[in-house]
């Protein structure tokens, strides 16, 4: 079975980079550039995630809307059961000091996602991904 990878990215440009480096490493990928596609996103009242299973198995995240940023989406996924690993989690953002740095490095560190400022090298893409894929062939029965 193929590895899942959702991308979520704004920027269209950034998006097409980032699903053909995920398509040549072989994943299915699910690429937008709303946060639709998670159940949580834009929800005041749901209580968990509802799926019953991990939506994908990698997200890249890269999400600013006024009061809601990536890392809000990140920590709701994360409080209200996402089941996705939490270390095959990233955030792709501007600039990590916007966020005030020292409460910024604190909530990072509190939902565990890996964070790739822009402008970003694909090598360090390229390494993190292989990072999750460690994870899932670990994660997954024999």
């Amino acid at each position: 079975m193929k590895i899942r990878t959702l991308i979520i990215e704004g920027d269209e440009s950034l998006r097409r980079l980032l699903v053909e480096i995920v398509q040549r490493r072989g994943h299915q990928v699910t690429a937008c550039a709303d946060p639709g596609h998670c159940l949580l996103y834009g929800s005041r009242e749901t209580p968990a995630c509802s799926r019953p299973e991990a939506c994908s198995d990698i997200l890249f995240l890269d999400l600013d809307r006024g009061w809601r940023s990536g890392l809000d989406l990140l920590e709701k996924q994360k409080s209200l059961g996402c089941r996705l690993l939490v270390d095959n989690r990233a955030w792709i953002t501007v600039d990590v000091s916007l966020y005030h740095p020292q409460e910024a490095a604190h909530r990072v560190a509190a939902v565990g996602c890996r964070v790739f400022e822009k402008p970003f090298r694909v090598e360090a893409i390229n390494a993190w991904l292989s990072e999750c894929e460690g994870r899932l062939r670990e994660a997954s029965p024999a």
